[in-house]
């Protein structure tokens, strides 16, 4: 593609030449072997510190839905009138 070719591409897109040139360079940097295998090794520890983020993010939801549950049969057991001091005091009777 000749430049000004290559130029009319880039103002239909919004880019400039020097930013083409410098994605083309960084790719074709990127593209050594040794640079994939770093990569990847890179890739799979994020995979995992994913993942065990969002198994802590279930189990703390999972126990916030548990403590939510226990608020509310709370709050629904002392509208009835009917609170553990008081069950044993009418159990006793």
């Amino acid at each position: 593609m000749d430049q000004e070719a290559l130029q009319g591409w880039c103002r239909e897109r919004g880019l400039f030449v020097h930013h083409l040139e410098e994605w083309r360079m960084a790719f074709c940097l990127d593209a050594k072997p040794g640079n994939a295998a770093v990569e990847l090794r890179a890739v799979r520890s994020l995979q995992q510190e994913n993942d065990k983020l969002r198994k802590d993010l279930d189990r703390k939801d999972k126990a916030l839905a548990e403590a939510a549950a226990l608020l509310l049969l709370q709050k629904s057991a002392m509208r009835c009138g009917r609170t553990r001091s008081n069950d044993l005091t009418r159990s006793a009777d």
